[in-house]
């Protein structure tokens, strides 16, 4: 193939064959950097995933009045195919008092026994135990480090709208590494919850376990088929929406920034094949003396710019998820856990994301060679020839 000659032989102007290996190389550099990128994004995406499932129930029923009927619902939906699990909970404001300093938090009721409860406290537990029977509470790390809490220690937790307080104990401490959780959410035995706030026999509304948590959605239209207002179905994606979101548009403008690197070694691409033309006049001219058409051309040095861009591609991705690779069971690069509560970045790639990485910097690579191929077309056979 003539493209692939021009490509590899030794040049007369050694300019050009730096300016390809650099075309090559900046396409690599910014494959490469895509795929970390977006590795990087997807970890962190994955790592607050996990933080909302394990602290919520996967989807959860509950009304604007006063109280579920938390029996009716449970059996209107033990039918739906995919829900696993049911468990009440109980929701409510209160005070926490610990000599004299005072602090509102959000009281969360539930099940004693943790083999019952929808929610993974215990994969969060840093301190103590995660039962609750009798008066045990379990407490933030943040609230827990303000309070200068410890397990075994006593708090009154106080109820303003039912005039009611209970003293408790510390039985364990739990960090979730999502700041509003640690600092605000105090987990009691529901029956406890539901005597601090007077609401006995009253639940705010019934959390549901799914077998497939990504699928939350159909399951949700599922249950609204057979729950009707005043009830709300809320799924977890839900319940941070305004986050999930965030973390969204986070990607896309990381994806676009990051691909600057592909676009301007793709420049790079272009000067290079127009030196390359510029070099090969003669060659073109004597190409079209002998009845090679301007297709023809245009391929020779089409060929020739995506044989720069697949190479860059190659050592691209290689670098890019052999980095990913190192990361993920070697954990090189660290994190301060006291900030962000994890002792590594997290990566997570996703074979569409590679995909369309690749096939971007495959497209941009492409467009770049158009007007090179073009221009090396568009050569007079005679005027070619007094290049030499």
């Amino acid at each position: 193939m003539i493209s692939l000659r021009y490509l590899f032989e030794k040049r007369e102007e050694r300019f050009i064959s730096v300016a390809t290996l650099i075309s090559a190389l900046g396409i690599a550099v910014g494959v490469a950097a895509l795929i970390v990128t977006m590795g990087v994004v997807n970890g962190f995406n994955r790592e607050i995933e996990e933080k909302i499932l394990n602290v919520n129930p996967h989807i959860i029923i509950a009304s604007d009045r006063a109280s579920v009927d938390h029996e009716d619902i449970k059996r209107k939906i033990s039918q739906i195919e995919g829900v696993l699990e049911t468990a009440d909970f109980l929701d409510g404001q209160a005070l926490i008092n610990v000599d004299e300093k005072v602090a509102g938090v959000l009281i969360r009721g539930i099940h004693p026994n943790p083999k019952r409860r929808l929610i993974k406290i215990d994969s969060y537990l840093a301190a103590g135990t995660t039962g609750l029977k009798g008066n045990g509470a379990i407490v933030g790390s943040e609230l827990a480090g303000n309070f200068r809490l410890k397990v075994g220690d006593r708090i009154n937790i106080l109820s303003p709208l039912a005039g009611s307080s209970e003293e408790f104990k510390v039985n364990g401490i739990f960090n979730s590494g999502r700041y509003d959780y640690d600092l605000n959410l105090v987990f009691l035995n529901i029956e406890e919850a539901k005597k601090l706030l007077g609401k006995d026999n009253i639940v705010s509304g019934v959390g549901l376990k799914v077998a497939e948590v990504f699928k939350v959605d159909s399951i949700k239209y599922k249950i609204l088929s057979v729950i009707r207002p005043p009830y709300r179905v809320v799924t977890w994606k839900e319940i941070d929406r305004n986050l999930f979101s965030a973390l969204k548009l986070e990607k896309i403008v990381l994806f676009l920034v990051v691909a600057l690197i592909i676009f301007v070694a793709c420049f790079n691409i272009i000067s290079t094949l127009i030196m390359t033309v510029m070099e090969k006049a003669k060659d073109i001219g004597i190409l079209k003396a002998i009845g090679v058409t301007r297709l023809g051309l245009m391929l020779i040095f089409l060929l020739e710019g995506l044989y720069i861009s697949i190479i860059g591609i190659i050592i691209g991705s290689g670098l890019g998820l052999g980095l990913c690779y190192l990361q993920y069971n070697y954990k090189l690069v660290k994190l301060p856990p006291d900030i962000y509560y994890i002792y590594s970045v997290p990566i997570q790639v996703r074979v569409p994301d590679t995909m369309i990485i690749i096939a971007a910097a495959f497209i941009l690579g492409l467009l770049a060679t158009v007007y090179p191929s073009l221009h090396a077309a568009r050569l007079n056979p005679v005027d070619a020839l007094r290049y030499e």
